[in-house]
């Protein structure tokens, strides 16, 4: 079937909103706030998992329940929607701060939001540009569900990165046909911003996981494949090849083989920094070159099995289980200085209140639960998460409650 059919053209439809821009937001409580994203590649969000975005300036855009904020945590919980308008109550396109429901991923990059939006039951899905400071929004590309011959093809969009003014992602394609057996496909895009192009790098029939692109480089897109799921008992772990794909040509070749035993972790943020590329093994934790194919074992364990990482510059967050209880032990790794520390629980019982999930510059983000014992998203800096001071977390303020 040729990809016309499944993917629509590109659309340049651009929907201008009578709101006041949102590009200098000031309040009483904090300064001007005009973003400026941190580094040229950026990777998409689920929302509400992945909650609080750097930016250049020491700000965190957060976007929560349809809205963005800004702020800085080290200085306030205070939490903005970036909008300007007086009385606004955020809740209407007519507001640049709000980006409407049905978001599946959102990004910021270069001064603007990128995100995948679908109608109430996914059966279109489409990449929105929105200019925050004119609020104005552009559907960049789209597809929705069809039927061909009594088949019906369903579709599910994978996000990956926006890199050198390039937006990546996966297209999954599921067919069901009600007298031949279903089928599957994949497809790697590459959409120019500047002209619209859009490029399939590769075509993959799914024969059972299928693909989760996890890093881009200045030539290559690299994504897990998924080798092995096993039941632990109470829990499962995934195992996955890594495999590199050229940008260019679309020759796929393995880099880090099934035999290596790669967790899978399905998501790109916290996985790259410059050209290494993080990722552990029960067993080792790793760190892969994508300039020159070194792969490196950074740190390793002889009892346990690791199970969580986050790359932040030269620092690794990492953590790992004994076999024979359930406590977690979180580990703090130095790649400039060669060294790690333990990152001990200041409660008897070795329980970590912050769940992290992220990390970037001075502070780490992740869940914590309240006085009133719902988990939300906090922000602490380094030292206090390091030194177990929770009770300096901060927990972001001003944000439309869940619906």
């Amino acid at each position: 079937m040729r990809m016309h059919k499944i993917i629509l053209a590109c659309v340049l439809m651009v929907s201008c909103l009578g709101c006041s821009g949102g590009a200098n937001v000031h309040t009483e409580d904090q300064s001007t706030i005009n973003p400026t994203w941190e580094e040229e590649d950026h990777s998409f969000m689920a929302p509400r998992f992945f909650d609080l975005i750097p930016t250049k300036d020491g700000n965190q855009c957060m976007f929560v329940n349809d809205v963005v904020y800004l702020g800085d945590p080290s200085k306030s919980a205070k939490m903005i929607p970036y909008c300007s308008k007086s009385g606004c109550k955020h809740d209407s396109m007519e507001c640049p701060a709000y980006v409407g429901p049905n978001v599946l991923a959102f990004s910021p990059y270069h001064d603007k939001w990128y995100y995948i939006q679908s109608n109430e039951d996914q059966s279109h899905i489409f990449f929105v540009e929105h200019d925050h400071t004119t609020n104005g929004r552009k559907k960049l590309w789209e597809c929705s569900t069809y039927e061909e011959d009594r088949a019906v093809h369903t579709f599910n969009v994978v996000p990956q990165t926006i890199r050198h003014e390039r937006l990546y992602f996966l297209v999954q394609e599921m067919i069901f046909h009600p007298e031949k057996n279903s089928n599957s496909k994949e497809y790697f895009h590459m959409l120019d911003l500047h002209t619209g192009k859009d490029t399939v790098l590769k075509e993959f029939d799914i024969t059972q996981y299928g693909h989760s692109p996890v890093a881009v480089s200045d030539d290559a897109l690299y994504m897990e494949s998924v080798t092995d799921i096993v039941d632990l008992g109470g829990g499962y772990e995934t195992y996955a090849a890594l495999e590199k794909m050229d940008l260019k040509t679309g020759e796929v070749q393995v880099v880090v083989p099934a035999e290596t035993r790669m967790h899978a972790h399905f998501h790109p943020y916290g996985r790259t920094f410059n050209d290494e590329l993080v990722y552990i093994t029960d067993k080792e934790l790793h760190l892969y070159n994508t300039k020159t194919g070194e792969d490196r074992v950074v740190e390793s364990i002889d009892e346990g099995r690791m199970l969580y990482m986050n790359l932040c510059g030269n620092v690794i967050y990492w953590s790992m289980v004994k076999e024979d209880r359930n406590d977690i032990h979180m580990f703090k790794t130095d790649c400039k200085r060669g060294e790690t520390k333990e990152i001990v629980s200041p409660h008897t019982d070795g329980a970590f209140e912050c769940s992290l999930y992220s990390a970037a510059g001075n502070g780490i983000f992740g869940k914590m639960e309240d006085n009133n014992g719902d988990l939300k998203s906090v922000w602490m800096t380094c030292e206090d998460y390091e030194n177990g001071r929770y009770e300096k977390a901060v927990f972001p303020e001003g944000i439309k409650q869940d619906k």
